[in-house]
């Protein structure tokens, strides 16, 4: 914020862009804490925590780095709901850089800071999104990204949240991604394998014609594999269980996203370069 001084350089950085987060909740002053958007957590931080933990989460949130240039590059962000949100205004997507260890200057001289506000990706508001039947369903959504040179690539981070966007109290957040920004996934390599403790993925031979797939699910779990492209269509769902081969197919070379549901658990789902 701009108090206690308006010349705070992390403030002086992007003041468009967090002011428009600040105005967004009302803030006027600091300390003050919102936890998932809606209820205040200062004083009562334990208890607005423990309410808000309670709250079933059904938004999947897969981000990649596409790089063009050691400064410059694209954002992939796929959203999967595994069933209606139950929003109660227009979703929105934020994808916002902060850094670690930046020291103040002027009032805040002697100080360092931690997730420092450096640059909302989307701009001052992110893009609507929304999901609709049949469950679950993907969106897929981008944006480009550029690093200054006074910031240190390897102290960032990428916050990537979906929020309601409206008048209170409707500032929910469906679900959150906090992730160190270099090491995001690139979409360079194939990953060897998706692992959880409800079961193995992997990929053996990410070729055109075909991608082939070793699974491996504890006895008498069932489950499924689903391959999308990038615009969020499915390309194949396979019924999976036990330990077995097999091969889905793809007609063109890309970077594709392979998930496996387990019937009973949490999905694990994660990209895949296809080669010609």
């Amino acid at each position: 914020m701009n108090w206690p001084s308006a010349s705070d350089p992390i403030y002086l950085a992007n003041p468009t862009e967090q002011q428009a987060r600040w105005s967004f909740y009302n803030v006027t002053g600091v300390p003050t804490i919102k936890v998932d958007g809606i209820l205040s957590g200062y004083p009562g931080i334990e208890a607005a925590y423990a309410t808000r933990s309670s709250v079933p989460c059904h938004l999947d949130i897969l981000v990649a780095r596409n790089p063009s240039s050691s400064t410059t590059g694209e954002v992939s962000i796929r959203l999967i709901a595994e069933q209606d949100l139950e929003a109660a205004a227009a979703l929105r997507v934020f994808a916002i850089l902060v850094e670690d260890d930046v020291t103040g200057a002027g009032y805040w001289a002697g100080s360092v800071f931690e997730q420092a506000f450096r640059d909302n990706l989307f701009g001052a508001v992110g893009p609507v999104v929304s999901f609709s039947e049949p469950y679950p369903d993907t969106v897929f959504v981008s944006t480009a990204y550029t690093l200054s040179s006074s910031w240190d690539a390897d102290n960032l981070h990428l916050v990537t949240f979906v929020q309601e966007y409206a008048g209170a109290p409707n500032k929910e957040v469906m679900n959150a991604d906090y992730a160190e920004f270099m090491e995001l996934p690139t979409g360079i390599e194939a990953d060897p394998g998706l692992a959880s403790g409800n079961g193995c993925l992997s990929v053996t031979s990410p070729t055109v014609g075909g991608v082939f797939l070793e699974v491996a699910l504890p006895d008498g779990v069932c489950g499924t594999v689903q391959v999308f492209d990038l615009s969020g269509r499915i390309l194949a769902e396979l019924p999976v269980s036990g330990t077995q081969s097999l091969q889905a197919p793809v007609a063109e070379a890309g970077i594709y996203l392979v998930r496996l549901a387990p019937d009973h658990g949490a999905p694990s789902v994660n990209s895949v370069v296809v080669l010609n």
